[in-house]
């Protein structure tokens, strides 16, 4: 039986809509064309990789984008690198439409995200939902993939591992340390014709209430 649900923030509910569309822009201002599902697929995948740090930089992002484009078959030249920085700097981020089911879940819910202090205004910016705990890495000291993280997210839900359902978009990140714990864990993955494998997936927030 699920009493207490957390969720990561970054890609499960915030994102930057604009993000895919100002790379692609960028890459065919140098005659570059890629269709958008590899844009975002190679990105996602690069993502599982490379860990973020809880604030990025431009110096992160310089070698973020330098791997995704090599990963894209592009010559990572010093002034497409510098134009994609320069239009995806300060992107805005929204929440998924769907993350509005949250309010019909009826059960307590949490935050545990690899994020700086911002993440409460960005949280009450963006979401009208309320969440008993959030985790900021920044603050908390450690972030994700390490089990300290998920260990302090239990010892604050009162509940027991099993009784706590996770829901994140990275499987390195938050499905596999989550199941270590014995915490129940879901991806969320709202790419149309994602490959089946053996990972408890979702397509929508809306399905939540097929899991509690």
């Amino acid at each position: 039986m699920i009493r207490y649900i957390y969720f990561d923030v970054a890609n499960t509910l915030l994102y930057k809509p604009d993000l895919f569309v100002s790379i692609d822009r960028v890459l065919k201002e140098y005659s570059i064309n890629i269709d958008a599902s590899t844009l975002m697929h190679t990105h996602k995948l690069l993502s599982e990789i490379i860990q973020f740090p809880d604030k990025t930089s431009r110096e992160f992002y310089q070698e973020f984008n330098y791997q995704y484009l090599i990963a894209l078959g592009v010559n990572p030249k010093d002034e497409i690198l510098n134009d994609i920085f320069k239009a995806c700097s300060y992107l805005s981020w929204e929440a998924f439409s769907d993350v509005h089911h949250l309010n019909e879940i009826g059960l307590p819910m949490g935050i545990i995200s690899n994020w700086d202090e911002t993440i409460y205004a960005k949280l009450g910016e963006h979401i009208n939902v309320k969440f008993d705990n959030i985790i900021g890495s920044k603050e908390f000291g450690t972030a994700k993939p390490s089990l300290r993280i998920y260990e302090h997210a239990i010892d604050k839900s009162g509940v027991n591992a099993e009784e706590i359902l996770y829901i994140g978009d990275s499987i390195r990140l938050d499905y596999i340390p989550a199941k270590k714990l014995g915490i129940k864990a879901l991806i969320v993955d709202r790419t149309p014709g994602s490959a089946n494998t053996n990972v408890n997936r979702i397509s929508s927030l809306e399905e939540l209430t097929n899991y509690i």
